[in-house]
């Protein structure tokens, strides 16, 4: 797949320059991966709860 090589390239072309704003971006986008789906879970839960 060269567009996605290219694609690879460019982002890290653009981050390089920007790396300390890039890590904390990194580190957040992980974090709300990890906490994002947990309230989402709980919701289901209880409009499943709700539906009987």
């Amino acid at each position: 797949m060269p567009h996605l090589a290219a694609l690879i390239t460019v982002t890290t072309n653009l981050l390089l320059p920007s790396t300390t704003l890039a890590a904390p971006l990194i580190l957040v986008t992980i974090r709300f991966r990890t906490v994002l789906p947990l309230p989402l879970v709980v919701i289901h839960g209880l409009i499943m709860i709700n539906l009987g």
